[in-house]
């Protein structure tokens, strides 16, 4: 069978790519996961209506269904990191505001009359399960706002890292203004594309 000039030298590169690819298997990062589905994708686009040997067609459709796969399997991992983030940020958002809800009842209790603090102290009491001590409320309040803002800035970090192309201006700006409704929300459509991938394909 004749080929064109080039293809054969083109495709063993290929499948050396795809045989190491999976031998990696699970341990391959997401940098060289992306990179060998792009690099078998343009293999695949330069030889595109150009084989006219069947047997070579069919394997080159089987390819085809690697790499449709594979990409599957990508955007799923990402939307699994990006929900993640997500999450991590809305709940720093309730930690703040649970942190600006702590420091107006301190305000409220230094300005309340005093007959006032005992029902007050009960109430805080039966919210808590413990007494109140503006000290440790503010510090706990502060340390776990600080925390949740940590996990966020990690999990972002490692999205940052592993889907640069992914983490755009858009959805940096779009992360840093939605309040915790419009977050939310936004978990909700990740979560719908993640389970439309979940489906088989053609379904």
């Amino acid at each position: 069978m004749r080929l064109p000039k080039g293809f054969e030298e083109d495709y063993q590169t290929m499948r050396t790519r795809l045989r190491w690819a999976v031998r990696r298997g699970d341990d391959m990062d997401m940098r060289h996961a992306q990179m060998t589905a792009e690099e078998v994708a343009e293999f695949l686009r330069r030889w595109d209506g150009k084989i006219a040997v069947p047997e070579v067609q069919i394997e080159l459709s089987k390819v085809q269904g690697w790499v449709a796969l594979m990409r599957r399997h990508l955007d799923k991992i990402f939307l699994t990191q990006l929900l993640e983030v997500l999450e991590t940020r809305r709940e720093w958002q309730l930690s703040e505001l649970f942190l600006k809800a702590s420091t107006a009842f301190i305000r409220i209790m230094k300005q309340a009359p005093a007959r006032l603090l005992p029902q007050l102290e009960e109430i805080y009491r039966s919210h808590t399960g413990y007494d109140y001590d503006p000290t440790v409320e503010y510090c706990t309040s502060e340390a776990q706002a600080e925390q949740c803002e940590e996990v966020y800035k990690k999990a972002l970090i490692q999205l940052e890292i592993d889907w640069s192309e992914r983490v755009t201006a858009d959805l940096q700006k779009r992360l840093t203004e939605s309040d915790s409704a419009q977050i939310q929300l936004w978990m909700r459509e990740v979560q719908q594309s993640m389970d439309s991938l979940d489906e088989e394909p053609g379904n």
